[in-house]
């Protein structure tokens, strides 16, 4: 069986986790039995997407209450074909898939597995200014700002965005396990948008979500 969650947060958004046990041949008679077709999910080579996108049509069987179609947009978000009543976004690591849902404005959730392999790629990804308070052995913290950073570029929807530069953290405290709350920002030219971000910090993954704030603009 597998192992579903449901995190409620503020402001109407939820988030359904699965957390992978079953084979590929598990999931589609899962999706069969609750009438999921699965015949045109496209070919993959990788048992381990294959397993996260069928986990993907059953976590929307699950929040739809019925099968649904899965489609993207051209930037690359996932929308549900002939469905308005959430926003959605996705997010899979190893083992772990996510959707989060708000039936009232965008949100982007993001979930990496714990690991040292972000502390190798973290210039690419922070500021010069955020380098400076963010330790660079630190993995967790710096997973944290990864996941903040990826669900920050879903949720702004916008192309090309420089992940370093254009979105911006607020200094967090990281914790072993619990929940972080921070603030991030979208700083194009002279418009800055910004946006609550939520952290949750298991034993083996992170997963962190973002949503619009009311906080008023000023560059952090």
């Amino acid at each position: 069986m597998p192992f579903l969650k449901e995190f409620n947060y503020p402001g109407g958004t939820n988030i359904y986790v699965w957390s992978l046990t079953e084979t590929v041949e598990d999931l589609r008679h899962l999706c069969i039995r609750r009438g999921i077709s699965v015949e045109k999910e496209r070919p993959v080579r990788s048992i381990q997407r294959r397993c996260e996108r069928l986990a993907e049509l059953l976590l929307l069987h699950i929040i739809y209450g019925k099968p649904v179609e899965l489609a993207h947009t051209p930037d690359g978000a996932p929308v549900v074909v002939d469905e308005s009543a959430y926003h959605i976004s996705i997010s899979h690591t190893c083992g772990t898939v996510c959707i989060a849902t708000n039936p009232t404005q965008p949100i982007g959730v993001d979930v990496e597995r714990k690991g040292t392999r972000v502390l190798k790629v973290r210039d690419h990804f922070l500021s010069e200014i955020e380098r400076r308070w963010l330790s660079d052995s630190d993995a967790n913290a710096n997973t944290i700002a990864w996941t903040a950073k990826e669900a920050l570029y879903k949720i702004a929807g916008i192309r090309g965005i420089d992940l370093s530069d254009e979105l911006q953290l607020e200094p967090f405290q990281c914790v072993e396990h619990g929940i972080i709350n921070f603030h991030g920002q979208l700083i194009q030219k002279d418009t800055i948008q910004n946006f609550d971000i939520s952290s949750m910090v298991t034993y083996d993954t992170i997963m962190t979500l973002a949503e619009s704030s009311k906080k008023k603009p000023g560059i952090y």
